[in-house]
């Protein structure tokens, strides 16, 4: 016996939550941040010190923030492929067409290697892992 074919549901109440629920912890985290910078003695200088315990505790609410921000990217992949998985023509309009790449010009400058590898290191030295 086959299964009835699931109508679509519509996934808009609960893209709209959790949207919704994404830009409530961007609010909290920016209003945190700006609540927790030290005043300045200079009222038209914008303060830039925080403590110690502040900046730990936003640094993990940020945390949070993409956490939830990568689950919510997988659910959206995990709907697009189980429609496209149900609906025969759905998958059809989600692909792009496949960009080419022009061959060198003569004229064309270098690229700066040293640029690519000083972006290489900011990266490295900015990851939590250890190289």
């Amino acid at each position: 016996m086959s299964e009835p074919a699931s109508k679509p549901v519509d996934l808009r109440p609960v893209f709209t939550e959790i949207a919704t629920r994404l830009a409530g912890f961007m609010a909290r985290i920016a209003g945190y941040a700006e609540d927790a910078l030290e005043p300045e003695e200079d009222p038209a200088r914008r303060p830039s010190h925080m403590m110690l315990g502040a900046k730990n505790t936003l640094i993990l609410q940020v945390r949070r923030m993409e956490y939830t921000l990568r689950c919510f990217i997988l659910w959206l992949a995990a709907e697009l492929l189980q429609r496209a998985k149900d609906e025969p023509g759905f998958a059809d309009g989600l692909t792009l067409t496949p960009r080419v790449s022009r061959p060198a010009h003569p004229d064309d400058p270098p690229p700066n290697t040293w640029m690519i590898e000083q972006d290489q290191a900011l990266r490295d030295a900015l990851s939590d892992r250890v190289r």
